[in-house]
């Protein structure tokens, strides 16, 4: 509601009695009794911000009531969803037999991919491999795209980073 210098949200409350405010966390929901028109309505707070489409009206006072209930319920699972969603990242993939294994070929077992590998002559800062490229042109060359010396080497020099 506005304060008496007009500032603030307009919820549209005038002539209306605040029956019950219901709160979760950060979301509140309002029951309001209009007697205007003989109803409820329920206005609802999403993180304190008035949801001015979400408005419920009834002439239920236990339909209201359930209805505030669930409505906050959904915004707490909505951001529970969210912080699950950016909350902390997977493990590192184990390496299979068949990848290229950081250290394995050096006697000390199974290791984890590391995140950022160093560089070394056949992969690049990328995980540019000449000899990947090169099959991957011939195959291209096989099915019919025709991939010539000139369009080769740009490809080389692209992925390189060159």
């Amino acid at each position: 509601m506005k304060d008496a210098k007009g500032h603030g949200s307009d919820t549209g409350t005038r002539g209306m009695r605040l029956i019950k405010t219901h709160v979760n966390g950060p979301h509140s929901a309002k029951v309001y009794n209009n007697p205007e028109w003989g109803e409820k309505v329920v206005k609802f707070f999403h993180n304190g911000v008035y949801q001015s489409k979400a408005d419920s009206h009834t002439d239920d006072i236990a339909d209201a009531h359930a209805t505030a209930q669930f409505q906050l319920q959904r915004y707490a699972d909505q951001d529970a969803k969210a912080s699950l969603a950016s909350g902390p990242k997977s493990a590192p993939t184990p390496i299979h037999d068949s990848m290229h294994d950081y250290g394995a070929s050096k006697g000390t077992g199974p290791t984890m991919r590391p995140s950022n590998p160093a560089p070394d002559s056949t992969l690049g800062r990328h995980g540019y491999s000449p000899d990947a490229v090169n099959k991957a042109i011939a195959s291209s060359n096989r099915s019919g795209r025709r991939i010539g010396g000139k369009e080769a080497s740009a490809i080389h020099r692209l992925l390189k980073g060159r």
